[in-house]
């Protein structure tokens, strides 16, 4: 495993030592300079190849690694937006654990950039909102009722 940062890299060392497996940091002096950071590709943790799998499957049990990945469609249902509803609640499971992502709205993007050759004025492109629950993995967006 590689990473950016120095830290980051002690902790899986730390947590795979604790489980007994012997690891070693590769490239720690110089990642912690940015430029060689890139250059050498960030701090690598190495563990000796008899350990390999096993400290994978320790990585993905510690949520250190994510499992194998599965082709996941994400469908973006639609809620009807009603006056007064808290939007910083997931209306499936009623969690407060979302996210908001917002996204630009395409046609602002191109009409921006083709009036951007002619102008120098900024054209703010409006956003497309999508919300994401982490406790029950859906997402949708809301429409307003008419």
């Amino acid at each position: 495993m590689s990473f950016s940062f120095t830290h980051e890299a002690h902790m899986v060392k730390g947590f795979l030592e604790s489980a007994g497996i012997k690891t070693e940091l590769k490239d720690e002096m110089a990642a912690q300079l940015q430029e060689l950071a890139v250059a050498v590709g960030g701090v690598k943790v190495l563990v000796k190849e008899s350990d390999y799998e096993q400290s994978i499957k320790l990585l993905i049990e510690g949520g250190f690694l994510k499992g194998e990945k599965k082709e996941e469609v994400s469908i973006v249902e639609t809620v009807t937006e009603i006056k007064g509803m808290d939007k910083k609640i997931c209306p499936f499971c009623s969690s407060d654990n979302i996210a908001v992502q917002k996204r630009p709205n395409i046609f602002s993007v191109i009409l921006s950039s083709i009036l951007g050759l002619f102008f120098t004025a900024a054209i703010f492109p409006s956003y497309n909102s999508t919300f994401k629950c982490f406790n029950c993995e859906k997402e949708w967006k809301y429409k307003k009722n008419k």
